[in-house]
């Protein structure tokens, strides 16, 4: 196999930047979370005025936890926190808390 059918095998590589690892290393401890994924990176897109690189804002909440938009040093970046339906509330209480 070519090196070139490979490439188109693969899915696309998602990365992040090192406040962004920070966010996401802290979320994946987070009591509750089962795990946490990273979607689409938009490089025009912001979470919001005056936000660090870093922040977390959440969107919205789902069957299998919350979508949430991280700001990173080069736009914003999809996140998908997945969580049991019963430890939503301490999950959103605790994002809530350290981003406020």
């Amino acid at each position: 196999m070519s090196a070139n059918a490979r490439k188109k095998r693969r899915g696309r590589h998602q990365s992040t930047c090192k406040d962004g690892r920070r966010t996401l290393d802290w979320l994946c401890r987070l009591p509750g979370v089962e795990g946490v994924t990273i979607g689409r990176t938009s490089g025009s897109a912001s979470v919001g005025r005056a936000r660090p690189v870093g922040h977390l804002k959440l969107q919205r909440q789902t069957e299998a936890g919350f979508r949430a938009v991280l700001q990173c040093s080069y736009g914003a970046q999809e996140v998908f926190i997945i969580c049991a339906p019963q430890d939503a509330d301490s999950v959103r209480a605790a994002i809530q808390e350290r981003f406020p």
